[in-house]
């Protein structure tokens, strides 16, 4: 068995979520076929709409696409927020339905992805590819150019990708000024920023907590670098998802509707003292001091997010508490019916929430487990060289039983390792790779000077 599979399998049993690597059962694409399919006498017909998505380079299966123009002799914008309709599939405790719910989630790894949904549902069904005909929950918006909402409409279509994007396309098209979708995306990365700002002032909290890109090249080494955070096209993709669970959130509220709503607590950033330290210390000084984020059928302030309302309905095809909104918001919206009581969501959230947090700290562990391996074949190549190389940290806290701990400046990557006393939070030092413990899932440095 290969080595990196083997990592694999044991990681999922240490999760306890083995089960979500076991095949489809044939029964589940047997019921496929008895499905009515039927066409909703309330679906609205928007495939005449320019419509395009925008995703990352592994991204296969298409939740979301936007649509968006100018509205002719007005100074606003007709914008279009289109979300695969996996509900209109999926019927409530079908078999599908039972399988999705004990999954949770799809679960993302390097070399090995594992869906919630079986693939060939989402490629016949769900996935918003390229000139489909497929159906989805949509928002249409009224919006000025200072991304106020004049109006706002839920209803059920039928939509049409006309375009297919990644992230670098986009920012290639908003630096090319004679570009023919030059205009419309400068025009929409203009009212996305200005709803990015108004959640600013509203308290959301804004850090630029990296993400790490990690790739397996087709020579078996491993490229790990951070994402561009600030890139224009994933703040288009950002705060147009948070747009639409708010305006999702606030109609459930409005309705008096149960839902699943996502909320924190709010902490006080002045009790803070972040002068004069790096955005990396107070990133870790920050997020020491943050509530976690709860689920509740009770709308309270999502404090991160800087919004009153907030629930997830953005990702149907991987999150089932998604697919759970979707249903419940088109039920009773459509059909004045309510699946899920309040009572309900409380059992579902206590029997989900071990789950996704076993979830959480499986694809944590797979991250780990990639870097590790990454110093891995850096030593092996120093080693063979006979090279030395510094990596340089940064102390994040000074004093733990003799250690301290450190993140990497170049990766968000910590450890903890030994530094003289003379160091401090904030310092930068240099460090060399002792060794490295796959198994283990730890890199080994040793201290070398402070910078």
């Amino acid at each position: 068995m290969d080595k990196n599979i083997k990592f694999l399998q044991d990681d999922l049993l240490k999760s306890g979520i083995s089960h979500n690597n076991k095949p489809f059962k044939k029964e589940l694409y047997e019921e496929f076929s008895k499905i009515n399919y039927k066409e909703e006498a309330h679906l609205q017909d928007l495939s005449s709409l320019f419509c395009f998505s925008i995703d990352g380079k592994s991204t296969n299966d298409r939740d979301d696409i936007i649509s968006f123009e100018k509205k002719i002799g007005e100074d606003t914008y007709s914008l279009g927020i289109h979300i695969s309709n996996v509900a209109s599939f999926i019927p409530y405790k079908s078999l599908i339905d039972i399988e999705a719910s004990n999954r949770s989630s799809s679960i993302y790894s390097l070399n090995a992805n594992i869906s919630m949904l079986p693939q060939y549902f989402i490629e016949k069904f769900g996935s918003l590819d390229p000139f489909k005909l497929r159906k989805s929950l949509s928002v249409l918006i009224k919006i000025d150019a200072d991304a106020n909402i004049l109006d706002s409409e839920i209803i059920v279509s039928k939509v049409e990708n006309k375009l297919a994007l990644k992230y670098e396309d986009v920012e290639l098209i908003l630096k090319d000024k004679n570009h023919k979708l030059f205009s419309l995306f400068e025009q929409l990365y203009s009212v996305c920023s200005i709803l990015n700002n108004k959640r600013i002032t509203k308290e959301a909290l804004i850090l630029d907590k990296p993400n790490m890109e990690i790739n397996l090249l087709d020579n078996g080494e491993i490229d790990v670098r951070v994402a561009d955070q600030i890139a224009k096209s994933k703040l288009i993709v950002s705060e147009l998802m948070i747009l639409y669970n708010r305006i999702l959130a606030e109609f459930c509220y409005d309705s008096e509707l149960p839902v699943i709503y996502r909320t924190q607590e709010k902490i006080e950033i002045d009790d803070l003292d972040l002068q004069d330290l790096s955005s990396i210390v107070k990133r870790y000084i920050v997020y020491k001091k943050m509530k976690p984020v709860a689920f509740s059928t009770n709308p309270s302030p999502h404090f991160f997010m800087g919004v009153d309302k907030y629930i997830q309905s953005t990702s149907p095809l991987r999150r089932y508490f998604d697919l759970m909104m979707q249903r419940q918001i088109i039920n009773y919206k459509f059909y004045n019916k309510i699946i899920y009581t309040a009572d309900d969501l409380k059992l579902i959230i206590e029997k989900s929430v071990i789950k996704l947090k076993s979830i959480s700290k499986f694809e944590r562990e797979r991250e780990k487990f990639w870097i590790v391996r990454y110093f891995d074949h850096i030593l092996d190549d120093l080693i063979q060289k006979n090279l030395s190389k510094c990596f340089v940290g940064i102390v994040l806290e000074s004093n733990l039983n003799g250690l301290a701990l450190l993140e990497l400046q170049e990766i968000p990557f910590r450890f903890k390792c030994y530094i003289p006393e003379v160091c401090f939070q904030g310092d930068r030092v240099n460090f060399n790779i002792k060794n490295v413990d796959l198994m283990n899932r730890s890199v080994n440095f040793i201290f070398k000077n402070k910078i």
